[in-house]
């Protein structure tokens, strides 16, 4: 959870990574600004439509579980799911595009986008654990100190190809 926060929100200082939420040169989009009668769904299509226009196809979308359960709760004038069969459920997707969802993100913010070719993560060390008992008086007291590290980085390559979408409120 602290490497998806760090992914997404981190604030680039001292050891922090540069988040993908706070990179600097990506597209950003609100629900609010969009036509009247829209929808959450209408959002993030037009979002798509952000990168698009950009020459960069969306091949993921990141969502809060909260906005992603709004989102296959809507029912039809006929109280019918509108977005998935309960029965079989489904993969995750909107308009034939992965959703992952990640309590990581913050509720209200969704993050879409080219992820193939707009940032690249770069894993210099794996995770790594060492464990010792050769700590002050660890050994006598029957204790062991743990040391777990992972070094990562995140490159954004095409920042255009990646939009941040705020459902903030729906448009008047």
């Amino acid at each position: 959870m602290v490497e998806d926060d760090q992914i997404l929100y981190g604030d680039g200082t001292g050891q922090n990574l540069t988040g993908l939420m706070v990179a600097s040169g990506t597209q950003s989009a609100t629900w609010s600004l969009g036509t009247h009668g829209d929808t959450q769904i209408d959002a993030i299509r037009r979002a798509m439509t952000l990168a698009q226009l950009a020459y960069y196809p969306v091949d993921g979308i990141v969502m809060n579980p909260v906005d992603w359960e709004k989102i296959e709760l809507i029912k039809s004038t006929e109280g019918l799911y509108v977005w998935v069969n309960v029965a079989t459920g489904s993969q995750p997707s909107l308009w034939k595009v992965p959703v992952v969802t990640t309590t990581a993100m913050h509720s209200g913010d969704v993050l879409l986008g080219a992820f193939n070719m707009a940032c690249s993560l770069w894993d210099r060390q794996e995770a790594n654990m060492r464990m010792s008992e050769h700590h002050a008086d660890f050994f006598t007291k029957n204790m062991v100190a743990m040391l777990i590290e992972e070094r990562i980085g995140l490159s954004v390559q095409r920042p255009k190809s990646l939009v941040k979408l705020t459902l903030d409120n729906a448009p008047a």
